[in-house]
């Protein structure tokens, strides 16, 4: 059951708030009481209750129960750290509810921890936690990992409890557009939004196929429909500012690809493109911004290094240029821009140490000379010399 449902919501939200706001901690009884499921709740409401689970928690500190529920709340705030902390100590104090590592798996999703998720969500399946959503869920993340067999074996598993669900067509669809099957895709695509026409999802995966094929004025029909249904979805804004980049129309590129980092700015291609196309305008500042949040998601990103060390080149920061363009040629030899940038770059700093050099050289000549004037000028005329001529 959804941590946040509650019976006859409609009639017992209010009490229920009310009745979880009022608890006093003296009033709670770790091991015996139970902590009502939380209804949904907005920002203000989220916070207040937070506050009264605080409280408990001080009280008793060994409850796993307050912990879930602050994860819980964290993670529908979108507070990944937070919600990790409070679920981890959770989970330290008892591993075994499935629930606790089905929320530890989405936390880690959020956070593009594909194989910890994957960890996490099958821990919650073998300590017997048999919901239809964290089947479609472990399937998803099969997908990524390209486990395309057990992906379907979940699947299975789901149609035989709910067999008129899109997402198990969209699953499906997306299968067979990784296998390369584009009839199959199409075929199990349609049917998903023949019984759910506002499944944005299912316009992207549409999109991509037409992308495949070069198909751009299709892609970017079905993905202004998808906007239509979900504007921030991060997966349609991307797609359509990679077309419209392609047909160099940078700026409106750079409006979706802004959209689509707002959707979600733990994906690092998103700030990857933003980051070049940023360079590419003459946007240096918001390009350096870009490509080091890039790779502080995803180090081994050679395009994100040279860029970057471009960026230094133009702020006549040359050590840091220097370091960039050897990582990226570490991670990508065959990056000849990168090379003639590193040498070039590299050319630039021995010739400012040899003229430092000089300098220094030059420094010392000229305190030498100005010495041995002083000498000269104490020899033959003394400053203490009264001496008259007649």
């Amino acid at each position: 059951m959804n941590l946040f449902a509650v019976k006859n919501i409609k009639n017992y939200f209010t009490l229920s708030l009310l009745a979880l706001l009022s608890w006093s901690c003296d009033r709670y009884i770790g091991q015996s009481d139970t902590i009502q499921d939380i209804p949904p709740t907005n920002n203000l409401t989220a916070k207040a209750i937070l506050d009264v689970l605080q409280e408990i928690e001080e009280d008793y500190p060994e409850d796993a129960e307050v912990l879930f529920k602050k994860a819980w709340l964290y993670f529908e705030r979108e507070e990944d750290t937070l919600a990790l902390e409070s679920i981890q100590k959770a989970i330290s104090l008892d591993s075994t509810k499935g629930q606790y590592y089905d929320l530890l798996g989405k936390i880690y999703r959020h956070q593009n921890q594909v194989d910890l998720s994957l960890e996490a969500s099958l821990n919650a399946k073998n300590l017997g936690l048999s919901e239809v959503e964290l089947s479609l869920f472990i399937s998803e993340l099969l997908i990524q990992k390209k486990n395309f067999t057990e992906a379907g074996k979940y699947l299975n598993e789901v149609e035989k409890v709910i067999s008129k669900d899109a997402r198990i067509h969209y699953l499906r669809g997306n299968i067979a557009m990784q296998k390369y099957d584009s009839a199959t895709a199409f075929r199990e695509l349609d049917k998903a939004l023949k019984i759910r026409p506002d499944y944005a999802d299912v316009y992207n995966s549409l999109a991509e196929i037409y992308i495949n094929y070069e198909q751009y004025y299709l892609a970017l029909g079905t993905l202004n429909k998808g906007l239509k249904i979900a504007p921030k979805h991060y997966f349609l804004n991307f797609n359509k500012a990679s077309i419209l980049q392609a047909r160099n129309e940078l700026d409106s590129a750079k409006y979706y690809f802004e959209q689509s980092y707002k959707a979600n700015p733990n994906e690092y291609l998103s700030s990857l493109n933003l980051g070049i196309l940023n360079f590419k305008i003459g946007q240096y500042k918001d390009a350096e911004r870009y490509l080091k949040h890039t790779l502080s998601l995803e180090e081994k990103q050679s395009e994100a290094h040279y860029y970057l060390g471009i960026c230094y080149v133009n702020k006549n920061e040359n050590q840091l240029a220097l370091t960039s363009f050897e990582r990226s040629l570490e991670l990508d030899p065959d990056n000849y821009s990168a090379s003639d940038y590193y040498w070039s770059t590299k050319g630039k700093i021995e010739l400012a140490r040899m003229r430092a050099v000089q300098d220094s050289l030059l420094q010392v000549y000229y305190k030498r000379q100005q010495e041995l004037m002083e000498q000269y000028q104490n020899t033959y005329y003394p400053p203490n010399d009264t001496t008259t001529s007649n």
